[in-house]
């Protein structure tokens, strides 16, 4: 299931390559809060390559108040995001 998620993505991937890469400038962040530019200045995100997809892994594990002691819901998120179109990839 895990290896037919991936293989999604990456053909999602393949299909959302464009041409030239936009870089990130001043202009592009005028609409933001100082705060927001102040990090993109300090993460040095700046005059570099726009970012269109993101690939995020969580691992966490859900504890309820009530439980005794080691009992434990692993639980585990993988989420592809990307801002050129909308895709809803499930692993079922």
């Amino acid at each position: 299931m895990k290896k037919k998620y991936l293989n999604e993505v990456r053909l999602r991937l393949q299909s959302e390559k464009t041409g030239t890469p936009e870089i990130l400038t001043e202009n592009d962040m005028q609409h933001l809060p100082e705060p927001v530019k102040k990090y993109i200045h300090y993460a040095g995100f700046m005059g570099k390559e726009k970012i269109s997809n993101v690939f995020l892994k969580a691992m966490d594990k859900f504890v309820h108040p009530k439980s005794r002691a080691g009992c434990s819901l692993p639980l585990n998120s993988t989420i592809f995001l990307t801002i050129l179109s909308v895709h809803f990839i499930s692993m079922q």
